[in-house]
């Protein structure tokens, strides 16, 4: 009888023994499944640094490293600089273009990279010409959004992510407060010293 009752008892605590250590357990299961606000920041911490590495690695000329130019034109195309973005936008390279080398080269833009030719204003067709000079400025530009081109070595570009593409515009724009000799003549591009040229690399 005391036998029996020892072995019931031992039974008892070999139980409870094996309860309480699967509690504990299972608490630690659900205290791994709650977020933990210091790792999540350092998490996204070291992710923004991975992400800026790698944006910084695909700044540059982006017209050098992802299309083919013919001399006559690179000589026409100053590179000022290429900035990060990081949006849907991601990398943004910027080139100065002289007055007297604009036509030459949005001809070039135009027929060998799809982009819109430069129009006056806001808006794609220029037909509104209250909307083309506003507040003291006067705009040409390409379509606001930027053209999707394919350039020679495209391939190059999506084997860093397919989802890369590339985007182009050119702009240019005047003060006629600054300069009422403009008044007369607005809507003349010999008003405008330099244009810029805008290559972006997308995320689409």
């Amino acid at each position: 009888m005391q036998k029996s009752l020892i072995a019931m008892m031992m039974l008892i605590l070999l139980t409870l023994t094996a309860c309480s250590n699967q509690a504990i357990t299972d608490t630690r299961q659900e205290i791994a499944k709650e977020p933990n606000p210091e790792i999540d920041r350092e998490t996204d911490r070291e992710i923004d640094k991975e992400i800026d590495k790698n944006l910084d690695q695909l700044c540059g000329d982006l017209l050098d490293d992802y299309a083919t130019i013919p001399q006559h034109i690179t000589d026409k195309l100053k590179f000022v600089g290429c900035e990060i973005i990081a949006t849907q936008e991601l990398v943004r390279a910027t080139y100065q273009v002289n007055n007297a080398d604009s036509v030459a080269v949005e001809n070039f833009l135009v027929t060998h990279y799809q982009m819109s030719p430069m129009t006056w204003g806001t808006g794609s067709d220029g037909n509104n010409k209250n909307h083309r000079c506003h507040d003291g400025i006067c705009v040409l530009a390409s379509s606001v959004m930027g053209q999707y081109f394919q350039p020679e070595k495209m391939d190059k570009l999506q084997k860093i992510n397919p989802n890369y593409t590339l985007s182009i515009k050119m702009s240019g724009y005047f003060d006629y407060i600054k300069h009422p000799e403009t008044r007369s003549d607005l809507y003349n591009r010999a008003n405008i010293d330099t244009f810029r040229v805008v290559v972006s690399v997308d995320d689409i």
